[in-house]
């Protein structure tokens, strides 16, 4: 004996068969959703890396420059105050030199040496030539002020003061610099 096929039996597994295979097709739906999220997922971590990456950059960068600069500032200190220093040493040796010589019998020499270590000690100042400095410049800015500011002073000591102050001015600028 044989059975004849149902129809509803054939229609059953037709139908498995087909909602099997949406079921496969769904499944592929989802592993696809599931790599595009995980590419995007990717691609943002990438991007939020990179940025943090070019800030950590900027900022290696910037305490580099700040560095740089600290090392120029400092190298151009140095190089000032050795300038300084030789400028002195030279104004120092010139004094010396002036005050070994012990005079002249020739009174314009004498007015040239007296004006040169004048001048000489102003520049290296008190703090290096305390006697000379209270022998040879006793005025300060304002008593120099108003001496050359007294009718009575002739031109050529109003000139020579005058110059006399602007070097000082120069001398205490550059000390200000040196000393920074």
């Amino acid at each position: 004996m044989t059975k004849a096929p149902s129809v509803s039996g054939e229609g059953l597994s037709v139908v498995g068969r087909q909602t099997g295979r949406v079921k496969m097709e769904e499944l592929a739906l989802w592993v696809q959703v599931a790599a595009v999220l995980a590419a995007l997922v990717a691609a943002v971590a990438a991007v939020w890396v990179g940025a943090r990456d070019r800030r950590n950059a900027q900022r290696i960068a910037d305490e580099d420059r700040r560095h740089a600069q600290r090392i120029a500032e400092d190298d151009r200190r140095a190089a000032l105050r050795q300038s300084r220093l030789m400028f002195e040493l030279d104004a120092a040796l010139r004094l010396a030199a002036n005050q070994r010589r012990g005079g002249s019998t020739d009174k314009d020499e004498r007015a040239r040496m007296g004006t040169e270590a004048a001048v000489l000690t102003g520049f290296l100042g008190p703090e290096l030539l305390p006697h000379l400095t209270s022998e040879l410049n006793p005025e300060t800015d304002e008593e120099l002020r108003r001496y050359m500011a007294d009718p009575g002073t002739e031109e050529w000591k109003r000139r020579a003061t005058e110059a006399h102050l602007a070097m000082l001015r120069v001398v205490r600028d550059l000390r200000a610099e040196t000393e920074a």
